[in-house]
């Protein structure tokens, strides 16, 4: 397909659909591409964008088969996910010349320089120290990625950073991220572990919502607040301890989560929202109507005389009081056993996650962490060869 000469700007979802373009040659004039404007022209493979170009709308080329992506030099507004959905992609170059964007130091990816933030990565993509926030939808929809590791640098990962990454397998968040906007690995649904950086203090609104594979969460020492459906619509989680600096779970902060049987709710906790846990979305066929409904065989796990108790009664779930923490009963089942040591020993191997609970019972030396020295005590103890800790 040949676009005339004489046309600067390619409106709005102009080539939409258009499953039949192979390619395409620009105008050398060409200012403007809109958004969507080859969107689903998924046998486009090749894209020669020319050096008169300034701005590329949202979703612009999403769907494409293309290869290898460049940046003019004069592009000075990108869209956000301009190539969503394109698996294909191998490389991504911008033009050295280009004062508002580059791919630095190879990093097959596409940065707002000034700002030192990634607008659009791909599986080939490297995250270096010298990037400082992961933009809005900048791995939206990319399905081709199974892994990436944030390096210590960023501070920010923004909205739908890396929703719908349906095959995102792992994911290693520097401790240098503070604040995580929402929907950012929504759905991400072959996600199985996550970590929370160290200085993450709010879960953000629909957080990991629809990351249905998930079934352990690494909390840190810092959250404080987990935002409305942060947790949401699981099927693998079963138990959820939550940390002992946590203070706030807004309305339906853990909801929908079809396979969760129980979750602890530390003292710490003073707010607990409207239908915060124990409640999931229900369908009514007759009415059309959206509906919340207490989930079945659901327990709260607390302590006598906290908000987690309260709210508990007032919503007719059934509470247990935690049991009492007896130090170097570290799987908290009221005895002191080899089984104990063995579980610190996986925990410094990194095999087994610890609560905070577990470890507050694991630190038997009492020197406010847990090594290898607190196993070795536990089993003096159980051999008889101490009495106490």
């Amino acid at each position: 397909m040949i676009i005339p000469e004489s046309i600067e700007v390619i409106p709005d979802e102009t080539f939409g659909f258009c499953y039949d373009i192979i390619s395409v040659q620009f105008p050398q004039n060409l200012k403007s591409i809109g958004n969507q404007a080859f969107f689903e022209c998924y046998q486009l493979e090749t894209l020669d964008l020319p050096q008169s170009l300034e701005s590329i709308g949202n979703g612009a080329f999403k769907g494409l088969a293309v290869k290898n992506v460049y940046i003019p030099e004069n592009v000075n507004s990108i869209g956000n996910f301009i190539f969503q959905s394109c698996e294909n992609i191998e490389s991504i170059v911008v033009d050295p010349d280009n004062k508002f964007y580059d791919s630095r130091n190879n990093c097959n990816g596409i940065v707002k320089t000034q700002e030192n933030e990634l607008v659009f990565g791909c599986k080939k993509t490297v995250i270096d120290e010298s990037i400082e926030s992961i933009g809005d939808y900048a791995y939206y929809d990319c399905n081709d990625v199974l892994e990436v590791k944030i390096a210590q640098g960023v501070t920010r990962i923004g909205n739908f950073a890396f929703a719908e990454c349906s095959n995102l397998e792992k994911i290693d968040i520097a401790d240098s991220v503070e604040t995580i906007g929402e929907n950012a690995f929504a759905y991400c649904t072959s996600l199985t572990k996550i970590e929370l950086p160290a200085n993450l203090k709010v879960m953000p609104f629909r957080f990991l919502s629809g990351a249905w594979s998930l079934d352990e969460i690494i909390w840190n020492d810092n959250l404080e607040v987990i935002e409305e459906r942060a947790i949401s619509f699981f099927e693998c989680l079963q138990t959820l301890e939550l940390p002992e600096t946590l203070t706030t779970l807004e309305d339906k902060a853990i909801y929908s989560c079809y396979g969760l049987e129980s979750v602890y709710v530390p003292e710490s906790v003073t707010s607990i929202g409207e239908h915060a846990i124990g409640y999931m979305e229900a369908y009514d066929f007759e009415t059309d109507t959206v509906y919340d409904t207490k989930c079945e065989n659901f327990t709260i796990i607390g302590h006598e005389g906290s908000a987690a108790q309260a709210y508990a009664e007032e919503n007719g779930i059934a509470f247990e009081v935690a049991p009492e923490i007896i130090l170097g009963d570290v799987d908290l089942d009221g005895e002191i056993t080899v089984i104990d040591a063995t579980y610190i020993q996986r925990h410094l191997a990194k095999t087994e996650n610890l609560s905070s609970r577990h470890l507050k019972a694991a630190d038997t030396d009492k020197n406010g962490s847990v090594t290898v020295v607190d196993a070795t005590m536990i089993q003096r103890f159980v051999a008889g060869i101490i009495s106490e800790f």
